[in-house]
């Protein structure tokens, strides 16, 4: 993420349309995990005027269209297990 211009968010600040949401495996530690720790990654597609992300643009798999999700879909589906997840700002 760094070598394309991508920096860890390190506060809760405002999250900005283009922001890259990295999905974390659950119990993951990355100076332990050989394989990659993460499971699925996500596009910020819209925000609200507080920062606060409305939509999120993503790709379940090769078998079916990239779709947007509401910010409660998306936790829904992808942080009902445990995991845990990054931003990624520019």
């Amino acid at each position: 993420m760094m070598d394309s211009g991508y920096r860890l968010a390190t506060s809760s600040g405002m999250v900005k349309r283009g922001d890259v949401i990295l999905i974390r495996r659950s119990g993951s530690d990355p100076s332990t995990v050989q394989a990659s720790p993460y499971v699925h990654s996500g596009f910020v597609q819209a925000v609200d005027d507080k920062g606060k992300i409305v939509t999120v643009r993503q790709k379940f798999d090769p078998a079916n269209p990239v779709v947007d999700l509401s910010a409660s879909e998306f936790k829904k589906v992808f942080l009902s297990s445990g995991e845990t997840y990054e931003i990624w700002t520019r």
